[in-house]
């Protein structure tokens, strides 16, 4: 019987865990997909969590290598608030899924490829806001604020996930639209082999995975 579970996830939050673990028992699912590309779920597994070197910056361009240099240490800095790495919550889908002798998938587009797509799409112009935002963030409530423990409910995911999109459209495109795309691409491929699956990402992506699917 075809069936779809889309957990969402904070990357950084034990929280996220738990519910990968209620899901799976919940669902038994015959197939796990997980947001990452094989290459990043190497790099996990042979924990190699060092910051993005410059060397990229050839292939995918400076703007490019800049954004991947501030979300690696801001995910990071609020990892050592919460005590769980960036991607822990992805491994533990994956283990779980080795443990019940069940497949994984791995649904996300190549990193590179994001990167790339960041390069071509962030202009100059929502750069400077981004980084003005950065800068003033301390000193207003303009933007959704988020609790690194925890996984934010899909009410308050979409408030976020709009404020990015209207604040920064490109942004949004390059790391969340075509990602959606791409993954629920994926995801269709499996529920059309009637497959039950289960499906992990962050939390960001959800809705716009849940749109893009057919199915019952």
């Amino acid at each position: 019987m075809t069936s779809l579970t889309i957990v969402g996830t904070n990357h950084v939050a034990k929280a996220s865990q738990d519910k990968i673990t209620d899901a799976f028992a919940r669902h038994d699912p015959d197939v796990v997909a997980i947001e990452l590309d094989h290459d990043r779920y190497t790099s996990l597994r042979s924990n190699d969590r060092t910051a993005p070197s410059l060397r990229i910056a050839r292939h995918v361009g400076l703007t490019a290598y800049l954004f991947a240099r501030f979300a690696y240490h801001a995910q990071h800095i609020i990892s050592r608030r919460t005590g769980v790495l960036p991607g822990e919550e992805m491994l533990h889908a994956a283990d779980l899924a080795a443990k019940h002798e069940r497949p994984v998938h791995f649904i996300d587009q190549p990193f590179q490829q994001t990167l790339q797509n960041v390069n071509d799409a962030f202009g100059f112009r929502e750069a400077c806001k981004l980084v003005s935002d950065l800068v003033t963030a301390p000193f207003t409530t303009n933007a959704p604020a988020l609790d690194p423990n925890t996984v934010p409910d899909d009410e308050t995911t979409r408030r976020i996930t709009r404020y990015i999109e209207t604040r920064y459209p490109s942004l949004y495109k390059a790391v969340i639209s075509d990602r959606d795309e791409h993954m629920a691409a994926e995801i269709q491929r499996l529920l059309d082999d009637e497959n039950t699956v289960l499906a992990v990402m962050g939390a960001a992506h959800k809705h716009g995975v849940e749109q893009r699917l057919n199915y019952d």
